[in-house]
């Protein structure tokens, strides 16, 4: 070949790989991130985690192939908490979350989200699932909802749990019941988030996929269950089983897309639980099972790694969850064993987009990982924190909290509570190193997670010195978080946004008389002159409101007589039945069970924070449990 023809060639080659780089001054794009988080889903629940036998998950198996798995990596004990840390970088209870329902999931307006921050970076921004982080606000213009929190498309699985008739919103739009028997849940999320990745191939995008899956109840398809029959699983565990791979099948779906795309090399792919599992369910299921929680040898085969406890607990078996983080073009495969904390994605993902803070960024209590990502250095010596949202649970009775309690006179069912929250009450973990220190009320524990990651064997005894100083840290990072002026808020849902909102009763500032919580949802005790409750409302749109009450009845009751009083309105009636209600089903969980009553019309002339009173005025025999008051809008006041 010609000299002359070579140089040609070799200046033509150069021309056309130029198009293929970044031109001078020009900076490379930035990486996609897809983050899975699954519900319920226990450090144990992959298939790498088992010799033999075990859960099948190829995907997520491969998925950990091709990762840096952090092999302790902590969320926090329950589903809300963990979605409010990883979304904001800190620790929960600063951000207005303080529980999983009673009206404190809601995430304060003034927070910073991680979509907030990519968006303004320049990423298309989506999310496709689980939200829990508002109690109900589906209008378009509703400031807690996903699509008004950074993401420019976002569907909020109002149902939830019902996985196979699910029904949510989709940037403010209803969409309607999906049938029994076609598609479920998490196929729903994962077509919409496949489609999100479809749309937004050639930008820089930002997609956050939060499974309702394996959350109980757990609705799995027979095609999934028969495997593990066929292997001689029992009923229980093949139905869990079944469940962990269905959700293993979408969650593949969805990281298969991101490969089909082309789209590998430059995406950040991160999968992880939300907090730990749970040995039990409910639901229809349950019939199906023969039992609704799974047995001492179930547990063991469930969960090989030992890990104590369950979710709602700080112990290992509440926190320590699957992380696993894959980004072809930057990191390497390996396992890293220094703790990590869910408040650290948040950072980690700014650092390797390169994202700036937004000037109304609170503190971040997360650091970034992509040292330890990077094979680059190592992590910085820190605590972790964590903490049971609060002690005593709403529902609990002081006679029935596991240790004596502090201020067992205060009304724990009750939202505008903050300066009862007591220290002494509470259930804390911190990790330091390789020592963790475990509060469990006036217990305290000390376990050395190098040689006891089943947190047998509690040293304290042995380690006064060690105990005395991590638990002055953990007092002082406790009333901290305690003092912000952003934790444990009074709830006061905002009314207005809507056409429809519900003011779950669950949520109370006050109880009146007898009446107290029970489980979740409900309230309980109206049988006499005097009991109710006392509801916080933050009305945005004044005007006139059609109320209805959704409560539990008494199968042979007859009546109920009540005044509301709410804004410039009284009302007085006497409730009787309006239709029959299958009274041996559950009156606290599922809504088709309770019954529906119109209370009239409440007009609220003046926005701002209000309250609203239910009371029973005489004798009453037919409400059971009150559940919600629903406000439909009218006209608004001129």
């Amino acid at each position: 070949m010609k000299i002359g023809r070579m140089k040609k060639l070799i200046i033509l080659a150069l021309a056309l790989g130029g198009l293929l780089l970044p031109t001078r001054g020009e900076a490379p794009r930035k990486p996609n991130i897809v983050l899975i988080m699954s519900d319920d889903h226990g450090y144990d629940d992959v298939g790498i985690r088992h010799e033999t036998g075990g859960p099948s998950t190829p995907h997520l198996d491969r998925l950990a192939s091709q990762s840096v798995e952090f092999t302790q990596f902590y969320a926090q004990p329950l589903c809300a908490p963990s979605r409010a840390s990883l979304l904001t970088g800190r620790e929960f209870l600063r951000t207005g979350v303080w529980g999983v329902h009673c009206g404190r999931t809601e995430l304060n307006l003034d927070e910073v989200t991680l979509a907030d921050t990519l968006k303004a970076s320049g990423y298309k921004t989506g999310m496709f699932g689980k939200w829990h982080l508002a109690s109900q606000y589906y209008a378009e213009d509703s400031p807690r909802a996903p699509w008004n929190r950074g993401f420019d498309d976002a569907f909020f699985l109002a149902s939830l749990y019902d996985d196979e008739e699910p029904y949510g919103v989709l940037n403010g739009k209803f969409l309607g019941l999906e049938k029994a028997g076609e598609r479920n849940s998490s196929e729903w999320i994962c077509d919409l988030s496949i489609d999100f990745m479809k749309r937004h191939r050639n930008d820089p995008f930002f997609l956050y996929v939060p499974f309702s899956a394996i959350h109980a109840p757990w609705n799995a398809r027979d095609q999934y269950v028969q495997p593990y029959l066929d292997r001689g699983i029992s009923r229980p565990l093949a139905t869990l089983w079944g469940y962990i791979s269905m959700l293993d099948e979408y969650a593949g779906r969805v990281i298969d897309a991101v490969d089909e795309l082309g789209l590998r090399e430059n995406t950040i792919v991160i999968f992880l639980s939300d907090n730990g599992a749970i040995p039990q369910t409910y639901g229809r299921i349950v019939k199906k099972m023969g039992r609704n929680r799974l047995n001492k040898e179930e547990n063991r085969l469930r969960n090989p790694s030992g890990l104590r406890e369950k979710k709602s607990t700080v112990f290992e078996g509440g926190t320590r969850v699957p992380a696993f983080f894959r980004f072809p073009k930057k990191w390497s495969p390996r396992t890293v064993d220094t703790p990590a904390s869910i408040c650290d994605i948040y950072p980690t993902l700014l650092d390797a987009a390169d994202a700036k803070t937004l000037p109304t960024q609170r503190p971040l209590d997360g650091i970034s990982l992509l040292p330890a990502l990077a094979e680059s250095g190592e992590l910085p010596a820190r605590d972790i924190f964590r903490s049971v949202p609060v002690q005593p649970w709403p529902w609990m009775k002081p006679q029935n909290f596991p240790w004596k309690m502090k201020n067992p006179e205060v009304k724990w069912e009750c939202s505008d509570i903050k300066g009862s929250i007591a220290y002494e009450n509470q259930a804390l973990s911190l990790r330091r190193g390789d020592f963790k220190l475990v509060k469990r009320g006036p217990k305290v524990m000390l376990f050395n997670m190098a040689d006891d990651a089943r947190e047998k064997n509690d040293i304290a005894a042995q380690e006064p010195e060690r105990v005395k100083s991590m638990g002055k840290a953990m007092r002082k990072t406790w009333h901290e978080i305690h003092d912000d002026p952003g934790s444990f808020p009074a709830r006061y849902p905002l009314v207005g946004f809507d056409q429809t909102v519900n003011l779950y009763v669950n949520g109370s500032l006050d109880v009146l008389g007898n009446t107290r919580g029970e489980g979740d949802h409900v309230r309980v005790n109206f049988n006499e002159k005097g009991d109710g409750v006392i509801l916080g409302l933050d009305v945005q749109s004044p005007g006139v409101y059609r109320a209805t009450l959704t409560a539990g009845t008494n199968a042979d009751g007859s009546t109920s007589p009540i005044r509301i009083t709410a804004g410039s309105s009284e009302l007085e009636l006497t409730l009787s039945r309006t239709r029959k209600i299958d009274h041996t089903q559950n009156q606290r969980v599922y809504l088709k069970h309770y019954d529906e009553f119109e209370l009239g019309e409440l007009t609220f002339p003046r926005s701002g924070k209000q309250t609203l009173r239910l009371e029973i005025t005489g004798p009453s025999t037919l409400i059971k449990s009150l559940h919600a008051i629903r406000l439909t809008r009218g006209e608004k006041t001129k």
